[in-house]
C-alpha cells in the first residue's frame, strides 16, 4: 500500500467559489424573470403628445388644414357636434367641419376641410381637448386665417 496524502483546495478558495457561482447563478435568474415579466407587460409612460394645426389652402368658402400628431400614440377625433375637437370661431352659421379620419396616426397627420364660410372673415380654428389613446392630454395650439374676397 502506498501511503497518499490527499490534497483538496483551501477552504478559503472553496469559499471564493461558491460565492461567485452563487452571484453568477443569481444574475442568471434575474434576467430570465426580468425578461419573462419584461415581455408580458406593456408599460405606457405618460409624454407629451402634440398635436399641430397648419394652413394648408384657403378661398373664400373654404380652408383646408392639416393636423400633425407629432406623439408616439395615436389620438383619436371628434368633429361631430356639439363635442368637437376641432372648434372653428367666430362659428359659422351652416358651416361644415369634416376630418379625413377618425384618429391621427402616431407621427402621422389627417386633413381638416372646413366648408361655408364667409368671404372677408378672419377665423380661429382650436383644437379642443385632445386625448391620446391612453387618456393622455394632449398639447395643442390653433391657427388663424382670413378668408378673401
Amino acid at each position: 500500500m502506498t501511503n497518499r496524502k490527499r490534497k483538496g483546495i483551501s477552504p478559503i478558495i472553496a469559499t471564493v467559489l461558491l460565492i461567485a457561482i452563487t452571484i453568477a447563478a443569481g444574475l442568471a435568474i434575474y434576467g430570465w424573470v426580468s425578461g419573462l415579466i419584461g415581455a408580458g407587460t406593456n408599460t405606457h409612460m405618460p409624454t407629451s403628445e402634440s398635436a399641430t394645426l397648419t394652413i394648408l389652402d384657403v378661398t373664400n368658402t373654404t380652408a383646408t388644414l392639416q393636423i400633425t400628431n407629432g406623439g408616439n400614440f395615436p389620438i383619436p377625433i371628434n368633429y361631430a357636434s356639439p363635442t368637437s375637437n376641432v372648434v372653428v370661431m367666430p362659428s359659422p352659421n351652416g358651416a361644415k367641419v369634416s376630418v379625413s379620419a377618425d384618429e391621427i396616426p402616431a407621427e402621422g397627420t389627417v386633413i381638416v376641410t372646413i366648408t361655408g364660410l364667409k368671404p372677408s372673415t378672419t377665423y380661429t380654428v382650436t383644437l379642443n381637448g385632445l386625448k391620446d389613446t391612453y387618456g393622455d392630454p394632449v398639447i395643442s395650439g390653433s391657427v388663424s386665417f382670413t378668408t378673401p374676397q
